[in-house]
């Protein structure tokens, strides 16, 4: 990845790393930012990324149960077909059986 690299390179912008974490009753967010723990600037670009990747991947350990851990971009195929329908099915599944308590 080079994109942010770049934008950095190019504006100088200030980096920061967010997160949204689901409150414990799953009625509210938490919204959370935080410096690097790195040393971003002038940096190459296997370098920036190396600590940009240390740093979400610490961020993960904190709470990996909210972490994305599936990336559905290509969910749904050029045939029509759906990559992830039998996990759809299983949610809607769970899910009718939690309204019908």
């Amino acid at each position: 990845m080079t994109l942010l690299h770049k934008l950095m390179t190019k504006t100088n912008a200030r980096l920061l790393f967010g997160s949204c974490l689901r409150s414990e009753t799953g009625s509210s967010f938490a919204i959370n930012f935080e410096t690097p723990q790195f040393e971003y600037a002038n940096q190459t670009k296997e370098n920036f990324n190396l600590g940009m990747n240390q740093q979400i991947e610490d961020m993960i350990i904190k709470t990996p149960q909210q972490y994305l851990w599936t990336y559905k971009r290509f969910k749904r195929q050029p045939s029509g077909s759906e990559l992830y329908l039998d996990e759809r099915r299983s949610r809607e599944k769970k899910e009718r059986r939690a309204l019908s308590k």
